[in-house]
């Protein structure tokens, strides 16, 4: 990426924050792209009690997205929703709301689940058992996408 390049994404970028959803509207309108808005964006709200990650598609909306991306972490470390539910009936209610706003649920971030690249076999096996539950729930949300990190040896020497 050049300079001038650079300089067009970073102005631009800078608008998001002014007046999203005419911005991201006026996207989907010129170009016909879907924009889809990562929960991770309001990861601070998530994580101050401002926003509830049950809330994520309404908001979403509320700035003219049309697909969104969760996040795993704001359900389990960031939040105590996954102790006051199960993740099948957070799924249900996820799907119920997301359906209410017209939103897709396209991808989740699967993250601080175990080393899936670990050479301790143990330590893989149980990595690759706790994904198991986050793709299974991405399944149920109808995301057709998934992201997560392998992670493993610090220390490739």
């Amino acid at each position: 990426m050049n300079r001038r390049n650079f300089s067009k994404l970073a102005a631009i970028s800078s608008l998001v924050g002014l007046a999203p959803s005419k911005i991201f509207s006026s996207v989907k309108s010129e170009t016909g792209l879907k924009i889809s808005l990562a929960q991770w964006s309001l990861n601070k709200a998530i994580k101050a009690g401002e926003l509830s990650g049950l809330d994520f598609a309404k908001k979403s909306r509320s700035f003219g997205i049309e697909a969104i991306e969760y996040v795993s972490g704001l359900y389990t470390t960031h939040s105590n929703l996954l102790e006051k539910m199960s993740m099948k009936k957070l799924s249900k209610e996820l799907i119920k709301r997301s359906n209410d706003y017209g939103i897709d649920n396209v991808l989740i971030m699967i993250d601080g689940q175990g080393s899936l690249a670990s050479s301790n076999n143990t330590e893989r096996l149980e990595a690759i058992d706790n994904h198991k539950k986050w793709i299974d729930f991405a399944s149920e949300l109808g995301c057709e996408t998934l992201r997560l990190n392998l992670s493993g040896e610090k220390n490739l020497d």
